[in-house]
Parts: structure tokens; C-alpha cells; sequence
């Protein structure tokens, strides 16, 4: 039970909704008469609520500079995609099972020399200009296998592929890394992250989808089940979907993420969960 968003959530069997119809099925009276004792007890929904609301809505001053500095330059020494021969990309296409007209989609270059040499250049859009880029190895020898732009990036506070969701579907899947929304397309954006920033949330409440759809990690599944509560006030259906563990050398247990399940696989356990 959520106290802060007035909700809950069976880890059981994955029924949500909200804490007057939770209340309604325990003590077995009408829902409407649930609402009427609640508005008279000493818990103030509406007061709470509001102040949620408040904190969702207010934007920092970071945010508001970076409106107003404009667009990030791409990094010296970019290529598109489209026009560079590289092993090291299609052996990274290769590893990934990716296909490059992804890449060039989504308006992806290269770098083959400079400060982001042999990293794959994954520019981020927000409402039609580039807030930040994120600077992929191509070796998978890095230590750093993100390397975001040195230029004060702001993009924890934006999705990745966000400019490109269709309003014509109800539905928006939010999933935690660059190549998992690659691997589902479809509505599904990237946060750059487990933890979504205020900004972020105030994002997705403004759009407001009918099915808001947490694909995180396996390991982060606990993590988007905290996030769930924040929207159910706000979004008619929110779902946190659970990737499975799989076994290595028999041994060592490790997390699915969307890239790795796959795109039928993950897409099959939304509709089994979803309304979409």
C-alpha cells in the first residue's frame, strides 16, 4: 500500500488501483461509501494530492537554463552513420543484433578520431532539438561504455526517443537503456537510468498516456514498482513489468533487461499484462 499516492500494488498477482477500492473489497461495502468515510476521517487525500501535484509541476532552474542555452553542437569529428565504412560498427551491430538502419533512423554517427574516437554518437532530441548526445564504445573494451557530452548534458531530465512518440497510441513504455528502445521501438522512450528525475515524471504526467508501461531492468524491478505509485493518481493504467533471471555457467544468476529478453519476448508479457 503506497500512503503517498493513496494506491497499491499485489506483488501476487499484479492487481493495482486505488486504496478506497483495495478498502471496499477487504470490508466488503460499495466503493462510494469507502470515499465518503475517508473524506471525513482525519487523512486529507485532497490536501496530499495537491501537494503532489505542486512538487510534480515545479521545474527547477536548471531546467529552465537549459531551455534557454539551446541546442548541444554535435562532437568535432562526427560522421553519420550512413557515410562511414567501420569494422568496429559492424562488429558492434554484429555483437548487438542491430540493424544500421536503426542507427541512421535515429540520426546516429560516428566518431573515429578526437575526444569520442571508436564510440558510436546516439544524438537526444527533445521537441525538436538536441538536449545532449550519449557516446557508445564500439570495442567493448571501455571501462566507460557511455561517455555522455562534457557540455553540462541535461538529459536525465528528457527521454530518449521521446520526439518520436506516436499520440495516435495508448500507450507509453518507459525502459531504462539507448539499445533496449531500440530493441522494443514502438512508444517505448529510455531514462537514462533506474531513477526517474522529477522532471521526467512531470513529463510523462503532462502527456498522460492511457497505459504507462515500466519495462526496467530484472535487478530494478522494485525500483519501478517505488516509481508506479508516484503516476497512479495521474494515469488511468500504470503497469510495472517483470523481466526474468536466467542462470549462467550454472552458477551466477543475472537479470534479463529488454535488450537481452528480446523483442517478441517482452512485447508478449505487455499484452499479457497491458490493455493495448
Amino acid at each position: 500500500i503506497f500512503r503517498d499516492a493513496k494506491g497499491f500494488y499485489c506483488r501476487k498477482c499484479g492487481r493495482q488501483g486505488s486504496f478506497s477500492y483495495l478498502l471496499s473489497v477487504l470490508v466488503n461495502k460499495p466503493q462510494n461509501l469507502i470515499r465518503k468515510e475517508l473524506e471525513q476521517s482525519s487523512i486529507s487525500f485532497e490536501v496530499e494530492a495537491e501537494q503532489q501535484i505542486k512538487d510534480i509541476f515545479r521545474e527547477s532552474e536548471k531546467v529552465q537554463t537549459r531551455q534557454k542555452r539551446g541546442s548541444i553542437p554535435l562532437p568535432k569529428y562526427f560522421e553519420p552513420v550512413e557515410k562511414v565504412a567501420s569494422g568496429l560498427l559492424e562488429s558492434y551491430l554484429s555483437r548487438r543484433n542491430i540493424s544500421k538502419q536503426i542507427l541512421i533512423d535515429h540520426k546516429c554517427g560516428i566518431c573515429q578520431v578526437g575526444e569520442y574516437m571508436n564510440r558510436l554518437i546516439v544524438p537526444v532530441y527533445f521537441e525538436g532539438t538536441m538536449i545532449g548526445f550519449q557516446a557508445a564504445d564500439l570495442t567493448g573494451k571501455s571501462e566507460l561504455k557511455y561517455k555522455a557530452d562534457t557540455k553540462d548534458s541535461e538529459i536525465k531530465n528528457y527521454f530518449y526517443r521521446w520526439d518520436l512518440l506516436d499520440p495516435n497510441l495508448n500507450y507509453t513504455v518507459v525502459v531504462e537503456g539507448i539499445v533496449d528502445a531500440w530493441r522494443l521501438l514502438g512508444n517505448t522512450v529510455a531514462s537514462f537510468g533506474t531513477a526517474l528525475s522529477k522532471q521526467q515524471k512531470r513529463l510523462l504526467i503532462e502527456r498522460k498516456p492511457r497505459n504507462l508501461i515500466l519495462c526496467m531492468d530484472g535487478d530494478a524491478y522494485l525500483d519501478a514498482l517505488e516509481s508506479s505509485q508516484y503516476f497512479m493518481p495521474f494515469i488511468d493504467e500504470v503497469h510495472v513489468i517483470q523481466l526474468p533471471y536466467y542462470w549462467e555457467n550454472f552458477s551466477t544468476k543475472i537479470s534479463h533487461d529488454p535488450d537481452s529478453y528480446g523483442n517478441e519476448n517482452v512485447w508478449e508479457l505487455i499484452k499479457q499484462d497491458c490493455n493495448i
